[in-house]
């Protein structure tokens, strides 16, 4: 066991993620090893917050160890802040991870012209299609495509970027075990097998909504720009903006129509400065002197139309695009009926929930029962095979846990994946003793 990657997991494990200790400490310290044997005093002398200091010196090294034996029998690597792969971008800022788990394949990336790509996850198909076609013609000039790997415009970038043959980088908000958004799994895989997945959040950790701001600003500082596609005021791909900024990088916006809600938060930025984008060479024309042995713009390979068809015919399902009214006519409906639930669910599944409250509408004559407050009656249509295997497995037999259900022939891994997804939809429930149950 590597002592030094174990303290490395321990500080990361015991200072919460964004926090500008552990770049004091490595900076102060120079060594995790002088960091971890360190006492109350040598920490108190830099200023630390008490509340870190308390964290600081507790020494207990057994959740580091179940991490560090979790991610060596689950292939999973460690890339330490003292590593010649750890970028020397996320250094110059003043919070960067003392540490990262990660998927894939680790480059040097101070020598690629990365650039982040993100926008609103209820996105129109314009907007889909020009956020897919701009990852596959930035990757297929040489640029490294970076975002969180959200449903919608994130999800499409990657995908173009893929399918470029180009390399991608998705930043987790959770552990590297869970899949988040499940609908992404397959892009998820893709990037196991040629681009990155990292996370600075230890296995096991759930996808909390504060993870996704605090995750933004590693997506900006591994970047030279971030590219603002379709977002409304409100979007988290605007905290990647702001983060952007603050970290001293540029900041490119698609424009739209002045009373596009979708293109409000890029509208805001280009009238606060913000470059225009249009397509990839907008920026990349701006760093092609830098990294002449990377940018080719001279490439002009097109999207392929047939497969960009495939990927919208599976993201715009009927009545879930954004822009058509009757999205927005059962969106105000399921507001209006099913405010609980809504605020107990996050945003990328709303589309999902409101193809349920639509479904309910045309099958009756009358108004739709009333549902509990909080509770979604089931619609399993709205499962993957894999997460209807594991809700059929749980109806059959009862309550059980993750390795009760993995002993039915599923991986491990997928199930801890899908469980917390079937918890959002409503179709299980979590019990005391880590069981679920199916709900009927």
């Amino acid at each position: 066991m590597n002592e030094k990657i174990l303290f490395y997991i321990w500080l990361s494990s015991s200072i919460f993620a964004g926090s500008k200790t552990p770049k004091i400490l490595l900076e102060h310290f120079g060594e995790i090893e002088k960091i971890y044997h360190a006492e109350k005093k040598d920490f108190e002398e830099l200023g630390i917050t008490y509340p870190d200091i308390a964290a600081l010196c507790n020494k207990n090294l057994d959740n580091a160890k179940r991490y560090y034996e979790y991610c060596k029998a689950n292939r999973i690597g460690i890339l330490c802040y003292d590593d010649p792969f750890y970028p020397e971008r996320l250094k110059i800022i003043e919070n960067p991870p003392p540490m990262f788990y990660y998927k894939g394949t680790v480059r040097q990336l101070d020598d690629f012209p990365c650039l982040t790509m993100v926008g609103t996850r209820s996105c129109s198909e314009k907007g889909f299609r020009l956020a897919y076609e701009s990852g596959f013609e930035a990757a297929s000039k040489g640029a490294v495509i970076v975002n969180g790997l959200a449903k919608g415009i994130d999800g499409a970038c990657i995908a173009g970027a893929l399918d470029a043959n180009g390399y991608a980088i998705g930043l987790l908000g959770c552990g590297i075990d869970r899949v988040y958004p499940y609908e992404n799994k397959d892009l998820f895989d893709r990037l196991c097998a040629t681009g990155l997945i990292l996370t600075e959040f230890p296995p096991f950790s759930k996808p909390d909504k504060t993870h996704f701001p605090t995750r933004n600003r590693v997506m900006s500082a591994l970047s030279l720009a971030t590219v603002i596609f379709e977002a409304d005021a409100g979007s988290g791909a605007l905290i990647t903006a702001k983060h952007a900024l603050a970290q001293g990088r540029r900041i490119f916006a698609v424009p739209g129509k002045p009373y596009d809600k979708s293109y409000s938060g890029p509208l805001e930025l280009i009238k606060d400065g913000a470059s225009i984008f249009t397509e990839a060479d907008d920026v990349l024309s701006e760093y092609s002197m830098s990294f002449p042995h990377r940018i080719n713009l001279a490439n002009d390979n097109k999207a392929p139309q047939d497969k960009l068809d495939a990927y919208v015919a599976r993201f715009f399902k009927k009545g879930t695009d954004p822009d058509t009214p009757v999205n927005r006519r059962f969106t105000k409906l399921f507001e209006k009926k099913e405010k609980t639930a809504v605020e107990k669910v996050p945003k990328e599944h709303t589309s999902k929930l409101t193809d349920n409250v639509k479904n309910e509408t045309e099958n009756s004559a009358s108004t739709p029962a009333k549902t509990d407050v909080g509770k979604i009656s089931p619609d399993l249509s709205l499962l993957s095979p894999e997460e209807r295997a594991i809700y059929d497995i749980l109806f059959t037999n009862g309550s059980m846990t993750p390795d009760e259900i993995s002993c039915h022939g599923i991986k491990i891994e997928d199930i801890l994946a899908a469980i917390t997804l079937l918890e959002i939809y409503g179709v299980v429930t979590a019990l005391p003793g880590g069981k679920y149950e199916a709900v009927k």
